[in-house]
């Protein structure tokens, strides 16, 4: 996000503003339920799932986009089983020159035309694969019906056309969800990051389990994975690579209550906790494939549908207004307070288009 435009979040955010005179500075479309996989976390074969962006949704909302400075084009599905990606991605680029769009995928679709368009130096863009598993055998575990050396062949195939461009784009990122048998891992995870040019790895939590996994048979213990979580650590640092995420929080937190507390200075008192601060009501929006609208990806229940209403009155509603109150007054919305306790929020004014984060696990308030 350009200066500007996180300058003005943050000064709505630090005003308490309810009503905002702009639009949203994060737009996050959600261009498909469909997948080509079934991942563990996620979906079995034969559950059901919604079907493509609705066309009344996406008439709606293609106005309003000239305001976003990152559009995201994914959500609960992979985005590149969309038949209409390629459009709708020249349609964002005309509407929103400079904004950075960027999304999520297992790679396995990505092919030559898509990459050429992805690794023009004109338009900013960024990919995320999303890889749970450094070796074929765990990945294919993990990601039912998934070809670890397929995907990887084909995002070196995007790596090599934006190192031959001397491109800055597409930004390059990896993002794995913690579980129990790709902890072992993350050490070589962090090399196809390194492999591919990434400049950030994402090591998120489990959020659910598919119909035949129980959650409980996914989550990661942090206590047992120490060692392979401070390799992937000192791999990434060493490659100039960030490593963030709630999972990474998880073994940060982990570590630091190993290590013995420093002895408080005769006096001292002990410094007050930074209050805890998400910037997702002011600046973000979450578009459902059935045109919903939530305030983030995280958030559970719609402020709106775009079939009924456009997006500005949505944004400015009440509901997104008292959201905005309750942040701003340091007694947020319950379900914020449950994201932020774990993780999950955004202390900081969306960045994705500034320079890279420093090698280091990312910090939350």
């Amino acid at each position: 996000m350009p200066p500007e435009a996180s300058e003005r979040v943050r000064a709505a955010a630090s005003e308490g503003r309810e009503t905002l005179p702009f639009g949203p500075a994060w737009l996050n479309i959600e261009v498909t339920q469909r997948c080509n996989l079934w991942c563990v976390m996620c979906r079995d074969p034969g559950q059901p799932t919604g079907g493509d962006l609705e066309d009344r949704a996406l008439e709606s909302l293609l106005p309003h986009v000239a305001d976003a400075r990152v559009v995201v084009l994914n959500g609960w599905g992979e985005p590149l089983v969309f038949p209409g990606f390629r459009a709708l991605l020249a349609r964002v680029r005309a509407l929103a020159p400079g904004a950075l769009v960027r999304f999520n995928t297992n790679g396995l679709l990505l092919d030559a035309s898509l990459a050429d368009l992805l690794a023009d130096p004109r338009h900013p863009s960024a990919v995320a694969l999303s890889c749970d598993g450094a070796t074929p055998a765990t990945y294919a575990a993990i990601r039912r019906g998934g070809d670890l050396e397929a995907a990887l062949r084909r995002l070196d195939l995007l790596a090599a056309l934006k190192r031959a461009r001397g491109s800055p784009y597409p930004r390059l990122f990896v993002e794995v969800v913690l579980q129990r048998r790709n902890a072992p891992e993350l050490p070589g995870i962090v090399d196809i990051a390194v492999r591919l040019g990434a400049e950030a790895v994402t090591v998120e939590d489990v959020r659910g389990g598919s119909f035949g996994t129980p959650l409980g048979e996914l989550i990661a213990d942090v206590e047992d994975h120490l060692d392979a979580y401070e390799e992937a650590c000192r791999r990434a640092s060493a490659a100039g690579i960030a490593v963030g995420g709630s999972g990474a929080l998880r073994f940060a937190r982990a570590l630091a209550a190993r290590r013995p507390a420093a002895p408080a200075a005769a006096g001292a008192r002990e410094a007050p906790r930074a209050r805890r601060f998400c910037y997702e009501p002011f600046q973000t929006a979450y578009v459902k494939q059935n045109g919903d609208v939530r305030p983030c990806c995280r958030y559970p229940a719609p402020f709106g549908n775009l079939g009924r209403d456009a997006l500005p009155a949505i944004w400015n509603g009440e509901r997104w207004r008292r959201l905005r109150a309750a942040m701003a007054s340091g007694s947020p919305d319950p379900v914020c307070a449950s994201c932020m306790a774990s993780g999950h929020h955004v202390p900081v004014p969306h960045e994705e288009a500034a320079a890279p984060a420093p090698a280091t696990t990312w910090a939350f308030a």
